[in-house]
């Protein structure tokens, strides 16, 4: 409650209390968070700072207005200011930011999903899982370097006459999330064979160690996609000895 101005009125409880003309802020919650509020006119004590008041509705003002008793004001209804917008509307006005931000993060992502969809469109139905795969391996560690990218580009090539240059798969990359529970992985999951299972985790681990090297961000990828496709970390250890060549490599 925010004072106004003097009246010449007095409260008639006995106290002899001069009243004044208040602002009263009334705020609506959502789970209790204030997200705006309505302003009405009071009328108090103390220059409006008091825990008590006596309403003072729109009839009534209008009434006191067209008789002269009430000079300060010359409607029911209280002007906004920028002050009182601010402060009355405080978390909904920074509710609209983050509202925005979510429309536009929205629909940036439909719009990369739309690119992905469309950059895959000529792409066969049974390669789309093991590419997804591949994608992944590539995001891996954080980045998808031009070895890993080609190494895919290769691997896709040799074992399913596709070809997708390294450009290509840039822009898939540019437009792909690291989520491992993606729509083409969760479908080649359930609909991949034995062997094609097998050779997605060949793949996998030609990508993840494209560069040379299996760091540990890789490693625990290639064990953890391992798992998905249904192999132990003993099968991923088999895999990456076979293409190195090396009996003795730990995994």
């Amino acid at each position: 409650m925010f004072f106004h101005s003097e009246t010449m009125w007095q409260d008639d409880g006995g106290n002899n209390l001069s009243l004044s003309l208040c602002v009263l802020r009334k705020r609506y919650h959502v789970m209790w968070v204030a997200i705006w509020s309505n302003y009405e006119y009071a009328v108090a004590d103390n220059r409006c700072d008091t825990d008590s008041l006596f309403e003072y509705p729109a009839e009534m003002i209008l009434a006191d207005i067209e008789s002269g008793e009430m000079t300060a004001i010359d409607c029911p209804d209280v002007p906004l200011t920028l002050g009182r917008i601010f402060w009355g509307f405080t978390w909904l006005i920074l509710l609209i930011p983050v509202v925005l931000f979510c429309i536009w993060a929205i629909r940036a992502q439909n719009k990369r999903s739309a690119r992905r969809a469309e950059l895959t469109s000529h792409i066969p139905e049974k390669v789309h899982g093991p590419l997804a795969f591949c994608l992944q391996a590539a995001l891996s560690d954080g980045t998808a370097d031009d070895n890993e990218l080609a190494a895919i580009s290769n691997a896709l090539k040799e074992v399913y006459s596709q070809c997708l240059t390294v450009q290509q798969l840039r822009e898939l990359v540019d437009n792909t999330d690291m989520n491992a529970e993606a729509p083409e992985i969760k479908n080649f999951l359930m609909l991949g064979t034995n062997e094609e299972k097998h050779q997605a985790l060949r793949l996998l681990v030609m990508v993840t160690a494209a560069d040379g090297n299996l760091d540990q961000a890789e490693l625990k990828f290639a064990v953890e996609m391992g798992a998905k496709l249904g192999f132990t970390q003993a099968d991923v250890a088999q895999v990456y000895q076979g293409m190195r060549g090396k009996a003795d490599t730990q995994v």
